[in-house]
C-alpha cells in the first residue's frame, strides 16, 4: 500500500511514488486462512478453557456456532491476486466462495470457483467476510455501520488489508451486539491499540501485530525488488516493469 504517503503533493514536485505491490501474496493468504480458520474454530476460547482447566467442547462462551464448511460460504470484497490465492487455500479446505470485483471477467470467478456477486450479495450471504481493497478515500470505512446492518447475524470478519477499511466502533458495536460473533484481525485504525480496548476483552477477536506480510523470504524480496526498482530509475532504464503509483499523473 501507499496510502502513508501525499501522492498528490510528489506529483506537483515531479517525484515518481513506487510501490512493491506483490513481494508477500503466499504470506498474507496464508495468515488470511489462518485467521479464518481460527474464528471459526473457535481456537482462541478453546486455548482460554484449557487455561482456566476446563476441557469441555463448548466455546468460552460459545460465540462461534461450529459448522462445516461445505455450508459455509467466505465472502471476498476485492478478488485481486492475494484474495484468488488466499481463495484457493479455503477452497481446497471445503468453504464456499463468492467474490465481489466490478474490474474482473468472469472468467477469472470461474478459475477460482467462485460466485461472482454483487457488494450487496456478499454482504447479504457470505457467512465469513473479508475486505481485500486498497485504502484510499473511496474506500475509507468500507465496511461500516450500513455495510454491517446488512450482513448474516452471526457473520464473521477478517481483516489483513488495512485497518481503515473497517469503521473500528462500528465494528465494536457490531461484536457487543452479536451481530458479528467474531473477528480475526491484523490490522487496526491506530498502529497500536491503547492498553483499555475494548477488543481485549473480547474472547470472540483474535489478534495479529499486523504480520501477515512476514517472513524470511517475503522481506528479503522486499528489499531485493526495492533495490531493483531504485536502480532502474536511477539509471534511466526502461521502467515500464516499475510500479509508478502516479505514473499516469506524471505523464510518463
Amino acid at each position: 500500500g501507499f496510502d502513508i504517503y501525499d501522492v498528490p503533493e510528489a506529483t506537483k514536485r515531479g517525484i515518481k511514488v513506487v510501490n512493491i505491490p506483490f513481494y508477500c501474496i503466499e504470506e498474507v493468504a496464508v495468515h488470511t486462512t489462518a485467521l479464518v480458520l481460527a474464528v471459526t474454530r473457535n481456537l482462541f476460547s478453546y486455548t482460554q478453557n484449557i487455561r482456566n482447566n476446563d476441557y469441555s467442547l463448548e466455546g468460552y462462551p460459545a460465540y462461534v456456532t461450529l459448522r462445516s464448511p461445505r455450508v459455509r460460504t467466505v465472502g471476498f470484497l476485492g478478488f485481486g491476486k492475494l484474495p484468488r490465492r488466499c481463495s484457493q487455500n479455503l477452497y481446497a479446505c471445503g468453504y464456499n466462495i463468492m467474490a465481489y470485483d466490478p474490474f474482473l471477467p468472469d472468467a477469472v470467478f470461474e478459475e477460482y470457483h467462485a460466485k461472482k456477486a454483487t457488494m450487496d450479495e456478499v454482504l447479504e450471504q457470505a457467512d465469513i467476510i473479508t475486505p481485500n481493497v486498497p485504502l484510499n478515500p473511496e474506500t475509507y470505512h468500507f465496511v461500516n455501520r450500513e455495510s454491517i446492518a446488512k450482513m448474516k447475524d452471526g457473520v464473521l470478519i477478517v481483516n489483513t488489508g488495512r485497518g481503515a477499511l473497517i469503521d473500528e466502533e462500528a465494528l465494536i458495536e457490531a461484536l457487543q451486539s452479536g451481530k458479528v460473533a467474531g473477528a480475526g484481525l491484523d490490522v487496526f485504525e491506530g498502529d497500536h491499540l491503547k492498553p483499555d480496548h475494548p477488543f481485549f476483552k473480547m474472547d470472540n477477536v483474535i489478534l495479529t501485530p499486523h504480520a501477515a506480510f512476514k517472513t524470511e523470504e517475503s522481506f528479503l524480496e522486499l528489499c531485493r525488488q526495492s533495490a531493483s526498482c531504485m536502480l532502474t530509475l536511477l539509471k534511466g532504464e526502461d521502467d515500464s516493469q516499475v510500479s509508478i503509483v502516479n505514473r499516469k499523473q506524471l505523464g510518463l
